[in-house]
């Protein structure tokens, strides 16, 4: 079902005003039946955060409703959190809901089962996207943070591409270069990391990799870099292999592929990435200053260092779209949803990137 811009971004109701602003950021409940709600209601508990920002939330008004009166049970927050609660965010003038452009997709009230892999809430988050993405486009956010989703429920629901990546290149028309980019905050700066290859089996891994894909991973999260405000930033790129091959003694792709796509990055696209280099001690060197970015090449190469060392902190951008859209690097953790426990704290620091980058 077509989903009506007017009608499902802003409502006059709800707060007065359908000027388009490109520094507002959205924020995007995430999967239901996961943390994401509560995530939200805790960042706009966050007055220190979020004062300074408009704000735009997609979503339900019912599901928001829910996570904000999770948290506050749990934090026993005294304000009442009810319609009430909604209103006096509205009245700031900074605060807007999208009350009714979900309700043709999804049931006023919260039905959704809370903790659970389910088609219906792949259904609230396939709809929601593609609402984030009508306000990006017609200007009314600058850049979206949304809650964790669940790719097993948006697959129920008939989710197509890999990943929601994907969707929303889909959906934005996009066909450029793009990947996930991880991000780190540290005491001192960020640590960024990108992939040559993302949700696959790791027994495909090797084949899938080409010299093409590392230069293209290469120039992304140079070019990812370089818009942050990044002058000249240094990019280590990791073997496949124990020991980045050891000299062809674990395998050949270090030699015939690694290497040579490093070469190409560095001299077509004046980029400064070094590399092949063994994968046990890359991110050791670049937390200890050495590199602002590493290329990795499959998935749990990277995210089992980045989630060790700052699991809570971890941020993923949607690298390469036409828009900022961030989000943390952690799941919908179905496992204490509901329960008010969740920690906002990189949720806050993907909404604190996001301003930042359209600032």
């Amino acid at each position: 079902m077509d989903i009506n811009i007017d009608s499902a971004i802003i409502v006059p109701s709800i707060c007065n005003s359908h000027e388009p602003r490109s520094n507002r950021i959205g924020l995007l409940l995430g999967d239901p039946s996961g943390i994401g709600p509560e995530l939200v209601a805790s960042l706009l508990f966050d007055n220190k955060t979020i004062e300074q920002t408009e704000i735009l939330i997609i979503g339900s008004k019912s599901v928001l409703l829910s996570g904000a009166t999770t948290v506050s049970t749990n934090r026993k927050y005294t304000k009442p959190i009810d319609s009430n609660w909604i209103n006096e965010l509205c009245k700031t003038e900074k605060i807007l809901l999208d009350e009714e452009g979900l309700a043709s997709h999804t049931e006023r009230s919260y039905g959704f089962p809370m903790g659970q892999i389910n088609k219906k809430s792949g259904e609230y988050v396939l709809n929601s996207i593609q609402v984030a993405v009508m306000a990006l486009r017609a200007n009314r956010i600058g850049a979206l943070v949304f809650g964790p989703f669940n790719k097993q429920s948006m697959n129920l629901a008939g989710l197509t591409t890999e990943g929601e990546l994907d969707y929303f290149a889909q959906l934005m028309d996009y066909r450029g270069l793009r990947g996930e980019v991880n991000i780190l905050p540290l005491s001192d700066k960020f640590l960024w990391t990108s992939r040559v290859t993302s949700h696959i089996p790791l027994q495909v891994v090797s084949s899938s990799i080409n010299r093409a894909s590392i230069v293209n991973s290469v120039q992304l999260i140079h070019q990812t870099l370089l818009d942050y405000g990044y002058k000249r930033p240094k990019i280590a790129v990791a073997g496949l292999n124990p020991h980045a091959g050891e000299g062809g003694l674990f395998g050949q792709e270090e030699i015939e592929l690694i290497k040579p796509a490093i070469q190409v990055a560095n001299e077509k696209f004046d980029i400064q990435a070094v590399g092949p280099l063994s994968p046990d001690t890359i991110f050791v060197r670049a937390k200890n200053g050495e590199f602002d970015a590493v290329v990795t090449m499959y998935h749990d190469q990277g995210q089992i260092a980045m989630k060790l060392m700052g699991f809570e902190q971890g941020i993923t951008l949607q690298a390469g779209l036409p828009w900022i859209v961030t989000t943390p690097a952690h799941g919908t953790a179905f496992d204490i949803a509901g329960k008010g426990i969740a920690k906002v704290s990189a949720f806050r620091e993907a909404f604190t990137l996001a301003r930042k980058m359209i600032s």
